[in-house]
């Protein structure tokens, strides 16, 4: 009879979590609509899409392919936790650590930092009719020059 229970609650648990993603509208395949954003001084890249998905209760995998305007492919992803004090970083001069921070159900912010302070800030809010999420990017490149943009992203 343990046996039963334990996969019922199992079952049930893994069911919950599958029902919260379903509707977090933050969880989705996002495409940037290059048109409807701006990029400041910078090139805008070709391509670029974001696939987001709820790990456990409180996680996040983030899962990103860009294609920059010459033509060259790179990969960002990672997993992390909501509100936690922040997920080391490796391999990246200009940043050592990773901060999410869930705002409300259409809004999340990604913080990061280096050496405690704040060089990148990414806040993300989803439309309430879950079709389009904008991405507000405030950070300083590797000259310390202050970059803003605005991207846009369709829900795929």
């Amino acid at each position: 009879m343990r046996i039963g229970i334990r996969t019922m609650v199992v079952l049930a648990v893994t069911a919950a979590v599958g029902l919260w993603a379903a509707d977090d509208p933050l969880m989705a395949t996002w495409k940037l609509n290059v048109e409807k954003s701006s990029f400041g001084s910078i090139t805008p890249p070709k391509s670029q899409v974001i696939k987001l998905e709820a790990v456990g209760s409180n996680g996040l995998r983030h899962t990103e392919e860009i294609v920059n305007a010459r033509g060259e492919a790179h990969h960002n992803n990672y997993t992390a936790q909501f509100g936690d004090q922040g997920s080391p970083m490796e391999g990246d001069a200009n940043r050592d650590t990773r901060v999410l921070n869930r705002i409300d159900s259409h809004t999340m912010e990604i913080v990061y930092k280096k050496d405690g302070k704040v060089v990148e800030r990414y806040h993300r809010v989803v439309a309430q009719d879950g079709k389009t999420m904008t991405v507000t990017y405030k950070g300083e490149t590797e000259r310390t020059q202050r970059m803003n943009r605005t991207m846009v992203f369709d829900r795929q």
